[in-house]
């Protein structure tokens, strides 16, 4: 079985070698180097600026999306969150259910942009329901990982800055697949996790915090949750360390990817990321008779979204034409996984992920299956 999804992924054969060793115990000197290794590779990855702080979490991407509004927003403070996905709609339950005074950016799931005449219209409603220079944060993914979607963080932590916000980016999907960098792009705050393009196991997330979300993490320390209470994780790595007990084998999976892309450079796992997306949306564009298109918005190069203009097919009709079926048989007939998509979608929307150990073949064998299966 070849895994096209967008997450989990194919592992490397270093990775799958790290875990599948004895796990060590962790309260030592050495694993404390490991964790301290991981932590300036990270940074390195992201361009951290200057006293960023770092954290691991034993949790989802999930978890690190509540850590981050948990522990920056506190009960009234406003916030603009921009949903134009599952995952978008995730920060909105987030955000209100912190309690803030929320202003959603909601976009089409598969049209449009993210323009700064939107962004200057949601900060102006925000204004006119009163929170004016309250408004604290702005919440948003790298990639909306439901569609593919990719935003320009450039100009919109260039807005957020302009406007003092702070920039909190969910880099889960478009982390070392699209440019994710701190300083340039005005990131406050930054999360992933290992399962993406760290092609590593679910389960750990990487959190870095620039100093103005540090110190706005610091002020709301008492309305923080205990178990992803990012002072308290903070704390713990200056030596290197996690608060709770975390999944260790995995730790040293990530630090190993971590360091290998650092010391290569992020400029080239990217590239890596964008070639594969780009010599795969050539190749199903000559494919005859498709049933699917590419949604008419900026793309990452995590994943390449297939949107079907037609529903399932009759079970006695031999050319599927919807997403469901294509799915149902690139898997089974062809051991070959790519992410299906769940609700109103289910049956519109199949995404091809681009992150992992996967090689020309593996695409070259995902195109001819292709040909068969819409034959």
């Amino acid at each position: 079985m070849t895994i096209f999804s967008v997450g989990p992924v194919e592992m490397y054969p270093r990775t799958r070698t790290i875990l599948g060793t004895q796990e060590p115990y962790f309260r030592t000197p050495e694993f404390s180097a490991d964790v301290l290794a991981a932590k300036d590779a990270f940074l390195t990855c992201v361009n951290a600026p200057a006293q960023a702080k770092f954290a691991l979490l034993t949790a989802s991407g999930s978890g690190a999306m509540e850590a981050a509004v948990s522990n920056l927003v506190a009960p009234g403070d406003g916030c603009l969150v921009v949903n134009a996905g599952s995952f978008g709609a995730r920060f909105v339950d987030l955000v209100s259910h912190a309690g803030a005074r929320l202003t959603e950016i909601k976009l089409p799931f598969l049209e449009g942009d993210l323009t700064p005449a939107i962004l200057a219209e949601a900060y102006d409603q925000a204004v006119a329901n009163g929170e004016g220079a309250a408004l604290k944060a702005l919440f948003i993914q790298g990639c909306e990982t439901s569609s593919g979607r990719l935003f320009d963080l450039a100009t919109i932590g260039a807005f957020c800055a302009d406007h003092g916000m702070l920039f909190v980016v969910d880099a889960v999907s478009a982390f070392l697949c699209d440019e994710v960098d701190m300083q340039a792009q005005h990131i406050d705050l930054v999360l992933t996790a290992s399962q993406k393009a760290l092609a590593c196991t679910p389960g750990i997330s990487l959190v870095a915090a620039g100093p103005r979300a540090v110190e706005t993490i610091q002020r709301n320390h008492d309305h923080a949750p205990r178990y992803l209470d990012l002072v308290t994780c903070f704390i713990n790595m200056e030596r290197g360390q996690t608060p709770f007990t975390c999944p260790v084998a995995n730790v040293l999976a990530v630090k190993d990817r971590l360091q290998d892309i650092a010391s290569r450079g992020v400029a080239d796992e990217i590239a890596i990321h964008a070639a594969r997306a780009a010599s795969f949306r050539q190749a199903i564009a000559a494919l005859p008779g498709r049933p699917f298109a590419l949604p008419a918005i900026p793309l990452s190069n995590s994943c390449t979204p297939l949107v079907f203009a037609a529903g399932s097919a009759d079970p006695d009709n031999p050319a599927p034409k919807g997403a469901k079926e294509v799915y149902r048989r690139l898997r089974y007939d062809y051991d070959l996984t790519l992410c299906p998509s769940g609700g109103a979608n289910a049956d519109r929307v199949l995404r091809v992920g681009h992150m992992g150990n996967l090689s020309t073949l593996d695409y070259d064998a995902l195109i001819t299956a292709l040909k068969e299966v819409l034959a």
